[in-house]
């Protein structure tokens, strides 16, 4: 483990755990979460994801071009 250069994790939860202990060997963790808290405070670790919100503009640009009679949106929020 000592050649190790990089670690990626995905999610909030692995990311985490895991950044105190890439903090501690110096080793950058590139993280694949929404969830801000995943990186917050951590010096050594790199969050990416377009937020949900960026999704949801071009989506209801693209739905607004549209006629649709009856349209549903159902909003959840998971980590």
């Amino acid at each position: 483990m000592n050649r190790v250069g990089v670690v990626l994790g995905w999610g909030k939860e692995p990311a985490l755990a895991m950044a105190p202990v890439e903090r501690e060997r110096k080793v950058p963790l590139v993280v694949i979460a929404q969830h801000p808290k995943a990186a917050a405070g951590y010096s050594y670790v790199i969050r990416f994801i377009n937020p949900a919100r960026d999704f949801a503009q071009k989506l209801a640009g693209y739905l607004a071009l549209k006629t649709f009679r009856n349209l549903v949106v159902i909003k959840t929020d998971i980590s």
